[in-house]
């Protein structure tokens, strides 16, 4: 079984799609602040390479 067919299994389930969309809220904040770290490194990295 994939991971793909074992979520749409799981999926059908009420309980497990709350907890699911619960912890989708936590993990889209998380990725927020990895997608901005991310992005201030890149920045950071041009800026020195443009001083070179």
């Amino acid at each position: 079984m994939t991971l793909k067919e074992y979520k749409d299994k799981r999926m059908k389930d009420p309980a497990f799609i709350d907890a699911y969309e619960e912890v989708q809220l936590e993990m889209n904040a998380i990725r927020s602040i990895v997608d901005a770290d991310i992005s201030q490194s890149t920045q950071k990295e041009s800026t020195v390479q443009q001083k070179l």
